[in-house]
C-alpha cells in the first residue's frame, strides 16, 4: 500500500499560514532593509521605511495636509492640488493621529508585510478553489515565501506593494462571484478594484472585460438580462465612484475643472516642454528615458555623477537629416537647460528633439510604428528579474554569496513568465474568467505599446498572478501525460 501524503488542511489553518507567512517575510524584509541602508542610506526614513521617487507626492502631501491642512505637495515650481490620489496616504494619516513620522513610517512597512502575507494566503485560496489539489496549493504557497518581488516592495513608501495585494483581493472576489453569483462577492471586487485603480489608475482597464462578461454572459438580450448587466456593472463600479467623488468635488473647487484622477499624466511633476519633447525622441526609436539605468538612452541626456553612462547611441537611430553631430548638439542644450533654465531656451530645446522626431517617423516609418514598441517590449519583459534587489558589487555589504539570492528570483522571474503567460491563459479559459489573462496582457499592451514605457516594475504587479498560471501549466501538462500514458497501458 501507498503511502499516502496528508498536509494541514489550508483553510483550517488560516490564522497559522497567514502567521507563518508574515514571519517568513519579516525575515525577508530585515534582510532588505539590512542591504539597502548599506546601499542608499540616504534614502533611508525611519527603521523600516524607505523613500522611492515618488515619496513626496504621496505621504510628503499627506504631511502637508496634517500640518496646514491642505492636501498638495510642491514639484520645485509650484504647489499641485490634484496630484497623487491621497487614497494610499490614508493609512499613513491614520498612524500620524497618534504617532510621529518615523513611527508612522514603520507602521506603513508593517501594515503592507501584514496586507501580503493576507494575500499570499488568499491567492493560495484561490489555486485551490480552482484546481482543487492541495500539494499544487502548497508548492504555490513555497514559490510565494521564496520569491522577493513582491516582499522588497514592503519596504519602500510607495503604492507597489499594496497594488499587488490590492488585486490578489480582488481576483478571489471576482473568481467567487462567478462560481456563486453572490452579490456579496461582486460587492467586495468592487471595493478592492476601486481601491487598486486609485493606488494604480491604469488598472481602470480592468472594468473593460468585466462590463463586457457581464453583457454576454446573458442568456437573451432581451430588457431582463440588460438590467441584470447593467445592476452588477453598477455594484463593481459603486465603491470607485464613491472613493473618487469627493476627490473630484475639491479638485473642481480649486481649479474649476473636472480631475477624478489627477492634474495630468505626470501628476503634476514638473516636466518641462522640453523634457516631453526629449521622450518623444527617445521613445520614437524604442529608447529607454530611465536616467538612473546606465544603459539607458535616459543617462546619456540626463546625466548624473553617480551612475556612470555606458550608452552608445545604436546606428538606426540617425536618418539622412541629422547624425551625431545633431544629436550631440540638442543633448548640450538639453543639459544646459537642466542647469540652466530658460524660456527662450526651452523652445529651442524642443523644437529640436520634436525636428529629431519627425525626421525619424518619415524617414523610418516601420521602425517607428512597429520596431520602437516592441524594443520597448523587450526593455519591459527580458531582463534579469533580480535588478530591483540591493545586491550589487558597488553596495558595501556585498557578498558573493548574495549571488545566489538573485539567480534564485531571476529563476522565478523566467519561470513566471515563460510558463506563466501560456499557463495564466489556459486558467482563465478553464475557469472562463478572461480577467486573469487579460491582467498581464493588458500591462504588456499599455506600457510599451500605448504609453512606449519599458520601465519593467509595472508588470511586477501582475507576477504573483503568474505564479499560479505557472503551475497549473505544469499541473495540466503533468495530467495529460498521465492520461496519455493510461490510455496507451494494454487492456
Amino acid at each position: 500500500m501507498k503511502p499516502v501524503l496528508r498536509l494541514p488542511d489550508i483553510k483550517k489553518y488560516s490564522i497559522g499560514l497567514i502567521g507563518f507567512v508574515f514571519i517568513i517575510k519579516c525575515l525577508q524584509t530585515g534582510y532588505f532593509i539590512y542591504l539597502t541602508q548599506c546601499s542608499n542610506p540616504e534614502i533611508r526614513l525611519s527603521t523600516l521605511a524607505f523613500s522611492s521617487g515618488d515619496t513626496f507626492s504621496y505621504t510628503g502631501a499627506m504631511e502637508n495636509y496634517i500640518k496646514t491642512g491642505t492636501y498638495f505637495f510642491n514639484n520645485g515650481k509650484e504647489d499641485v492640488f490634484a496630484g497623487r490620489l491621497p487614497h494610499y496616504s490614508l493609512p499613513y494619516l491614520f498612524f500620524r493621529t497618534f504617532s510621529d513620522q518615523p513611527l508612522a513610517y514603520n507602521l506603513v512597512v508593517i501594515f503592507q508585510l501584514i496586507l501580503e502575507s493576507i494575500a499570499t494566503y488568499y491567492l493560495v485560496v484561490l489555486f485551490l478553489h480552482i484546481t482543487g489539489n492541495t500539494l499544487l496549493a502548497y508548492i504555490l504557497l513555497a514559490l510565494c515565501l521564496v520569491a522577493s518581488n513582491f516582499t522588497i516592495f514592503s519596504i519602500y513608501i510607495s503604492p507597489e506593494s499594496l497594488s499587488c495585494s490590492t488585486l490578489i483581493f480582488f481576483v478571489y472576489h471576482y473568481y467567487k462571484f462567478l462560481q456563486t453569483s453572490s452579490y456579496r462577492n461582486l460587492l467586495f471586487a468592487g471595493l478592492f478594484l476601486g481601491w487598486l485603480v486609485t493606488l494604480k489608475a491604469y488598472f481602470a482597464i480592468l472594468f473593460l472585460p468585466i462590463g463586457i462578461h457581464f453583457l454576454f454572459t446573458q442568456n437573451r438580450f432581451n430588457l431582463n438580462d440588460l438590467i441584470i448587466a447593467a445592476k452588477r456593472n453598477l455594484v463593481i463600479a459603486a465603491p470607485l465612484i464613491i472613493f473618487l467623488t469627493p476627490w473630484t468635488v475639491r479638485n473642481y473647487t480649486i481649479y474649476g475643472k473636472i480631475i477624478p484622477l489627477q492634474i495630468n499624466a505626470t501628476a503634476g511633476y514638473n516636466y518641462t516642454q522640453a523634457d516631453m519633447a526629449f521622450r518623444r525622441f527617445v521613445q520614437a526609436w524604442g529608447g529607454d528615458i530611465i536616467f538612473w539605468e546606465k544603459t539607458s538612452a535616459g543617462c546619456y541626456f540626463i546625466p548624473n555623477s553617480g551612475i556612470p553612462c555606458e550608452f552608445k547611441m545604436p546606428a538606426y537611430v540617425y536618418t539622412s537629416q541629422y547624425d551625431s553631430t545633431d544629436i550631440k548638439l540638442v543633448r548640450s542644450k538639453y543639459i544646459d537647460l537642466q542647469t540652466h533654465y530658460s524660456e527662450a531656451l526651452e523652445k529651442e530645446v524642443t523644437a529640436d528633439f520634436d525636428r529629431l522626431t519627425k525626421s525619424f517617423q518619415q524617414e523610418k516609418p516601420w521602425q517607428f510604428y512597429i520596431a520602437a514598441p516592441f524594443r520597448i517590449a523587450a526593455k519591459f519583459l527580458v531582463h534579469s528579474g533580480s535588478y530591483y534587489l540591493p545586491i550589487h558589487s558597488s553596495n558595501p555589504c556585498f557578498h558573493p554569496i548574495q549571488l545566489g539570492i538573485k539567480l534564485g528570483q531571476t529563476v522565478l522571474y523566467w519561470i513566471s513568465l515563460l510558463a506563466g503567460l501560456p499557463g495564466i491563459i489556459l486558467l482563465s479559459i478553464r475557469t472562463r474568467n478572461s480577467v486573469l489573462a487579460f491582467i498581464p496582457l493588458s500591462l504588456i499592451l499599455l506600457f510599451p505599446f500605448i504609453f512606449h514605457v519599458g520601465e519593467a516594475r509595472y508588470f511586477r504587479t501582475a507576477e504573483p498572478l503568474l505564479y499560479q498560471g505557472a503551475l497549473y501549466l505544469v499541473w495540466s501538462l503533468f495530467s495529460f501525460l498521465k492520461a496519455r500514458q493510461h490510455q496507451a497501458k494494454p487492456e
